[in-house]
């Protein structure tokens, strides 16, 4: 292109003709950055072309497209044009905030992980799931004294999400009822239990026979606590557990009944072999703990004679049976890890009952051991079936335990029944 055609009109620094001296310095701009620094002549009467800065997205408004103010200056105009506003409209956000989190997300968070801290803007976030006031059951004597000691650590990890707490403590053996029910009747919503499956067992059917809706949080703190194991709430790790309470996921569980006894069950009630290793537990004084059951079960292996039952499920006829153990499960683990119904669902309107038949003693030491890795339902002494209620028909009234605790039976012919989703427990979502 030739140099008469570079023009920019007749008051534009770049027309034909005119010498274009290199100033010195290189040519660098200067602060105004005016149409001057160009060093092109632009054709007759075309306007000059706009100058795009490095960060600059788009042109500047205005008559000015090069952003000048020394060129306005030389012109004679008025005031530069008014700046444009913001992209952003009302104040700024400060850099790093913690941005909210999904509730979907939130929900999912594994109950291990610490919940998303407090901004630091200073501005108040909507308050946690739960934030009501919580009633605390506490039983010092679970876990050989481990409920005494998980005190203080349990209040201040529930106190931390900012909700009220009261506690009680337990001094004998079923106050743990007792303590629940008057938390309920003066307005607590929500009752803690701090123990293992007879405490939970205790506090859950107290909250049930009060008719008021109530939920409960589990806290372990007891020797087998098999019922946290179904649930997915982890044992001895008090700030997680606290955090499963304060989010108020809630679900809806079934419970086992033993009538005419009207004895409720969380987890499992069992009938013959478990009863009398609890029952030997009380004649030996020389051992405690594991060690204790541990050595009452090898001895029952060999000394229990067995007991004949008639059973039926729903709907089924009776079916006479020498039995060495029997046991109707809610959940799936029961005896400190033994997986009594792999297949069990805690909200499915059904109980899982396992019978075990009557064996001699080298078979009895072999299911046991199928027992406790899961593997039992295969073997032919086992027979397993599932049900809404079974009738049960012994020689005399017998013993039993539910969750852990024995009872005695006021008859000899019984029925256990499955109450659908009749209690509300905080746990992590299913």
């Amino acid at each position: 292109m030739a140099p008469a055609a570079l023009d920019g009109g007749r008051r534009h620094p770049l027309r034909a003709g005119r010498p274009q001296a290199r100033r010195a310095g290189g040519g660098r701009r200067r602060a105004g950055g005016g149409a001057d620094d160009l060093r092109l002549l632009l054709g007759p009467g075309l306007a000059p072309l706009p100058v795009l800065h490095a960060r600059r997205r788009q042109e500047l408004p205005g008559p000015d497209h090069h952003g000048g103010r020394a060129e306005r200056a030389r012109r004679g105009d008025g005031p530069p044009p008014a700046p444009r506003p913001s992209v952003q409209q009302g104040p700024r956000p400060l850099r790093g905030l913690r941005r909210a989190v999904p509730r979907d997300l939130d929900a999912r968070r594994r109950p291990d992980l610490p919940a998303p801290g407090p901004a630091r803007d200073g501005l108040r976030r909507p308050p946690s799931a739960l934030a009501e006031p919580l009633y605390v059951v506490f039983n010092p004597h679970s876990g050989k004294g481990r409920g005494a000691r998980l005190v203080e650590p349990v209040l201040a990890a529930l106190s931390a999400g900012g909700s009220v707490v009261e506690h009680g403590r337990t001094s004998r053996a079923g106050e743990e009822a007792e303590l629940a029910r008057a938390a309920v009747t003066r307005g607590f919503r929500t009752v803690v239990a701090v123990g293992g499956d007879g405490t939970w067992s205790n506090v859950g059917s107290a909250l049930l026979r009060t008719g008021r809706p109530a939920r409960l949080g589990l806290v372990p703190a007891g020797t087998g606590c098999d019922l946290a194991k179904s649930l997915g709430i982890p044992g001895h790790d008090i700030p997680a557990c606290a955090r499963i309470v304060r989010a108020g996921n809630t679900r809806a569980i079934d419970v086992g009944r033993v009538l005419p006894d009207d004895r409720h069950f969380l987890n499992v009630a069992g009938f013959g072999y478990d009863i009398a290793v609890i029952e030997d537990s009380w004649r030996v004084r020389w051992l405690k703990g594991g060690a204790l059951y541990l050595y009452c079960a090898l001895r029952q292996i060999r000394r229990f004679p067995g007991f004949p039952v008639e059973m039926a499920g729903e709907g089924e006829a009776p079916v006479r049976r020498d039995l060495l153990m029997l046991v109707v499960a809610n959940a799936r683990v029961f005896g400190g890890g033994f997986k009594i119904a792999p297949g069990a669902d805690l909200a499915d309107g059904e109980l899982d009952a396992t019978a075990f038949a009557n064996m001699g003693v080298r078979h009895r030491l072999r299911v046991m051991v199928q027992l406790l890795r899961g593997t039992h339902l295969g073997a032919p002494e086992v027979a397993a079936t599932r049900s809404r209620s079974f009738r049960l028909r012994f020689e005399r009234p017998p013993a039993y335990e539910t969750d852990g605790e024995w009872n005695q039976a006021v008859s000899a012919e019984l029925r256990i029944e499955c109450l659908p989703r009749a209690l509300e427990v905080l746990a992590p979502p299913a």
